[in-house]
């Protein structure tokens, strides 16, 4: 599932494609991915002028001229590409927003779980998905205070309590134990277990990471908008492999139905 640092990636890619542009036509290949109708989708962005577009959690918002708001989820293998419309549309194309020179941004999706929601002047405030969020880790809210009241309130796992969108959004399984390698976390502790000094390590960890894999990923997608570039992960999809650290390996623990990827030697 795409990532803070991945949605950081495509939008630096997709804004100077989208902003400013007008949409000129839509095609709904996938009706039952589309919200709250395809026709209400349809008719609702026709004819809209891309503003600004934003990322919120895992969320992209494209904020319309006209006051309403075009909200984007990926989920599990959701993409964005930026095409001819003279190319012939994939199997997996869920909806097709064409611009001015025959270019579309097209929505595909494999799974068929991606959530494309029009939502009309006023409904952005209300709208629920957003509203349950936790704070931005890279935004001045999340603070080593809120993440030390954000650990104590949670009974399970650290690598839980940074995946859990209530408490903190954006992060999700690879970028969690990104997070934990550089804070030398194991993913199992328990979030209220942990000492004053790992807390502030963390604290720090957090934002660190998340930038430092966005300029990651800025660079290895070009000027794409599509997929996801891991190749520079530390540990995350890296089991049986040498730790960049230490002379340990990195092993792949399964953990509440998730991998968890981390170095027994140098994190505690």
């Amino acid at each position: 599932m795409p990532e803070l640092p991945d949605l950081e990636a495509i939008l630096h890619n997709l804004i100077p494609k989208v902003k400013g542009n007008c949409i000129e036509a839509v095609q709904v290949f996938r009706p039952k991915r589309v919200f709250p109708t395809s026709e209400e989708f349809v008719a609702g962005l026709v004819g809209e002028v891309v503003g600004e577009v934003q990322r919120q959690g895992k969320f992209t918002l494209f904020l319309l001229a006209g006051g309403a708001t075009l909200s984007i989820h990926l989920m599990l293998h959701g993409e964005m590409d930026w095409v001819s419309s003279s190319q012939a549309p994939e199997k997996s194309t869920v909806a097709a927003l064409r611009f001015k020179g025959d270019q579309e941004l097209r929505f595909l999706d494999r799974a068929g779980w991606m959530r494309l929601t029009y939502l009309p002047p006023g409904g952005l405030q209300n709208y629920a998905e957003l509203r349950s969020l936790g704070p931005d880790p890279l935004e001045a809210a999340f603070t080593s205070s809120y993440l030390q009241k954000m650990l104590q309130s949670y009974p399970g796992t650290v690598k839980f309590v940074l995946m859990e969108q209530r408490l903190v959004n954006g992060i999700g399984n690879a970028f969690s134990d990104e997070i934990l390698f550089c804070a030398r976390l194991l993913p199992t502790r328990k979030s209220r277990d942990l000492n004053a000094q790992e807390r502030d390590l963390l604290a720090k960890c957090i934002p660190d990471t998340l930038r430092w894999a966005t300029a990651q990923s800025i660079q290895g997608m070009s000027a794409g908008i599509r997929g996801e570039v891991r190749s520079y992960l530390r540990v995350h999809g890296k089991g049986g492999q040498p730790c960049p650290r230490c002379p340990g390996k990195i092993i792949r623990f399964e953990l509440e139905g998730r991998g968890a990827y981390f170095c027994p030697r140098c994190q505690h």
